[in-house]
């Protein structure tokens, strides 16, 4: 299969990927009571939270969601390093390829099996991050001529995003993992709200390249 074709393959995985994820995300977020009366928000709720199997009434198009659209991420990591050449081809495909496994392991681990969800959690948005700030590094220094600039943007705000989480104070944070069921939340929560900013932007990041990189090689076909 030559680069172009596999570059195809690789633009619409990246596409049905993301919007599964985000369809099976907003149908669980839509049906979620975690007590009678309080529905979910990104304002103060995780985004794992969708995915618990004994508070989320539909966790299983949650978690269903990031299984197959994690699959079809693994495709799309495996077409985004053919832009590049040599070790940073080597290096980008494998940290592509972990961050994509790892988004589909979060739906075989859901936040109930809390240790395990949060190392394949870790390691997807970890390895997401690692991998968007290296393209969009060598995109804005013009070493990635078939990546669109307009993918530097989510890949900036990601990198921040992500950043803000792990940087941010994390007592409130300690707290909800140690005693979830007595917790107030806070009706706004800077962490959710960190943490749902880099989910999106690093979803938008991965739409965006997919779309007009299929753009890109369709005007190329005619």
């Amino acid at each position: 299969m030559g680069s172009l074709k596999i570059q195809r393959l690789s633009s619409i995985s990246g596409i049905i990927g993301t919007s599964i994820i985000l369809i099976c995300s907003l149908i669980a977020a839509l049906d979620f009571e975690e007590n009678p009366g309080e529905s979910y928000s990104i304002l103060n709720h995780f985004i794992s939270e969708l995915g618990h199997t004994q508070r989320s009434e539909l966790h299983w198009v949650f978690n269903g969601g990031l299984i197959v659209g994690g699959a079809f991420l693994i495709v799309f990591s495996q077409g985004i390093s053919l832009g590049f050449t040599g070790l940073i081809r080597n290096l980008i495909s494998v940290t592509a390829f972990i961050a994509a496994f790892s988004c589909s392991l979060v739906g075989f681990f859901p936040v109930d099996d809390f240790d395990s969800h949060v190392r394949v959690a870790l390691s997807f948005f970890g390895m997401g991050l690692f991998t968007i700030a290296m393209v969009t590094l060598l995109t804005l220094l013009g070493r990635t001529p078939d990546l669109p600039n307009l993918s530097v943007v989510p890949g900036i705000i990601t990198v921040l995003a992500f950043s803000a989480f792990l940087l941010s104070p994390s007592d409130q944070f300690i707290e909800w993992i140690n005693n979830p069921d007595d917790f107030i939340r806070p009706t706004i929560w800077h962490k959710t709200i960190l943490e749902w900013i880099s989910f999106f932007s690093m979803i938008s990041w991965i739409m965006i390249v997919s779309v007009m990189q299929l753009g890109r090689i369709i005007r190329s076909e005619n």
